[in-house]
């Protein structure tokens, strides 16, 4: 009770909710072949308690998710993602804040009767706000990640990363501005090119990046917006491929009627990876939804996404994933909602040898039905 008194003293304003379901997947391994359906009951309990005033936000969050599979108990989990921070008013044109985050995030198992392994992920991260005028403002924040695995064969994986991103935005119009970015990085794998007599050679490269853009965000109507950036990248690892590209992305959502939502986006980005250097990403998303009366919501969306990984370990992915959602507000504070989603995905992971060009690529496909509510305190 005094812990709770403590947190009501602290924090002005508590959110919580609660969601739980059932869901039914076709191939809960995520393999190419001999797929095992299974169905999983899952909680969602998620709470965030913060404090706004005049000279100082505070906040805390908590999100965990937990998964009981009925048929096969080796795919059970139990994901959580903790967060903690503060933003000082330091005077009328300056903010400044610190945030620690730990997630504990489950990876899927690959094969029948292997144990699922976790990666947890520590972040620290200092922020600054600078309003220099009416129109401009500044935004700086810096960090440091940390990754690390509980199962020693993927300790090559294991790396720490240090980052500055920068940004400021002009407005032209009341809400509509300019946009001017850059961001710097540093990856490292202090394992990263390990010797295993078991797994055999594994390498992931120590790396720099740079990354500088401009662009727009805001709207162009009153019922439009749009986010659009341009920029360069350049990653540079210690060996292999190198990354020396532009790199963009555009997202429009369009209110089409009070009751009609369209969205639509493509993503060309570069992301480092955890299984060769980098993968550059090419991704297109539609979605749709619409309103009926004061209680039905009806969402369609879709995604297609084009992976190329680079050197030392190549190969091309394709994936399309959609959702069809309906959602039901039964009370003001009470959601149920039913949907379907399917996840397709080809590679040629398996087939990059040159004997192996006239072998079929590797097709995973999961399909799931599910079935939920959700509750607001």
């Amino acid at each position: 009770m005094i812990y709770l008194f403590l947190f009501q003293m602290l924090f002005a304003a508590t959110k919580v909710d609660f969601e739980t379901g059932l869901r039914l997947e076709n191939n809960v391994f995520y393999r190419d072949q001999a797929a095992e359906p299974d169905l999983s009951l899952f909680l969602k309990p998620e709470v965030l308690l913060y404090k706004d005033s005049n000279k100082i936000n505070l906040f805390a969050h908590l999100n965990t998710e937990y998964g009981k599979y009925i048929s096969f108990a080796e795919l059970d989990y139990l994901d959580y993602d903790a967060a903690i921070g503060f933003m000082l008013q330091v005077n009328k044109k300056t903010k400044m804040g610190l945030s620690a985050d730990y997630a504990n995030i489950t990876e899927p198992s690959q094969f029948e009767n292997q144990e699922i392994f976790q990666r947890q992920e520590i972040k620290a991260n200092y922020r600054a706000e600078y309003r220099q005028s009416d129109l401009t403002n500044h935004y700086l924040d810096i960090y440091a990640l940390m990754t690390d695995y509980t199962e020693s064969e993927f300790r090559y994986m294991v790396g720490q990363k240090i980052g500055v991103d920068f940004e400021t935005e002009y407005f032209f119009l009341p809400e509509t501005a300019f946009l001017v970015q850059f961001s710097a990085d540093q990856m490292v794998y202090p394992d990263g090119r390990i010797n295993d007599t078991l797994t055999g050679t594994q390498y992931l490269n120590d790396s720099l990046g740079y990354k500088i853009a401009g662009g727009f965000e805001g709207r162009l109507t009153e019922y439009s917006l749009f986010y659009f950036t341009f920029g360069y990248y350049v990653r540079d690892y210690e060996f292999d491929d190198d990354f020396n590209e532009p790199v963009f992305e555009v997202s429009f959502e369009e209110q089409i009627t009070p009751q009609d939502t369209l969205t639509a986006g493509y993503l060309y980005e570069l992301v480092d990876s955890a299984y060769t250097n980098y993968e550059l990403n090419q991704q297109m998303y539609l979605a749709y939804s619409r309103v009926f009366g004061d209680r039905f919501i009806l969402l369609f969306k879709s995604n297609y996404l084009y992976k190329s990984f680079s050197n030392p370990v190549k190969r091309e992915d394709q994936k399309l994933f959609g959702t069809v959602q309906v959602d039901y507000s039964y009370k003001p504070n009470w959601l149920i909602k039913a949907g379907f989603s399917g996840d397709i995905l080809l590679s040629d992971a398996y087939d990059t040898r040159p004997e192996s060009r006239g072998d079929r690529a590797s097709s995973y496909q999961v399909y799931q039905l599910y079935l939920a509510t959700k509750v607001f305190f």
